[in-house]
């Protein structure tokens, strides 16, 4: 089983068909990227993968788990990246991580971040506010 599996997903807004049929099999330790032109329904598709949308039609399991079941477990899973940042540029790298782990209840929240900066080359300059990040940092 893939990390992130969907089947025959379908989900409609009123009368307006958004995804069809839609089969996807993300596998462990890979990342995925959507592209395609507006109203494609990509918006869409993260919002019923994160569990903020039920689908019309099909299912949606991450890590095992069905996504419309245990939609708060699933997101302290998902992670985005989106052209927009939505990081505090007055804070450091290790204050903006520690406060969405304070908001998201990760345990530790402090250590966390600072694993998760040093695993993502960013611990010398975790201590930094972000607004001197690169954009690449930042994301």
């Amino acid at each position: 089983m893939g990390a992130v599996e969907v089947r025959n997903l379908t989900f409609s807004f009123g009368v307006t068909p958004v995804l069809r049929g839609l089969d996807l099999v993300v596998e462990q330790g890979s990342m995925l990227t959507i592209f395609g032109p507006n109203g494609a329904g990509k918006t869409t598709l993260l919002k019923v993968l994160a569990g903020l949308l039920r689908p019309s039609q099909g299912s949606v399991h991450i890590e095992g788990m069905d996504a419309a079941k245990k939609p708060t477990t699933l997101r302290r899973l998902i992670g985005l990246i989106s052209h927009q940042t939505y990081v505090y540029p007055q804070l450091t790298g290790l204050e903006n991580l520690e406060f969405y782990g304070r908001m998201y209840q990760v345990a530790e929240p402090r250590r966390q971040a600072r694993l998760m900066l040093e695993e993502m080359g960013l611990g010398a300059v975790m201590d930094r506010e972000v607004a001197t990040y690169s954009r690449g940092m930042q994301q």
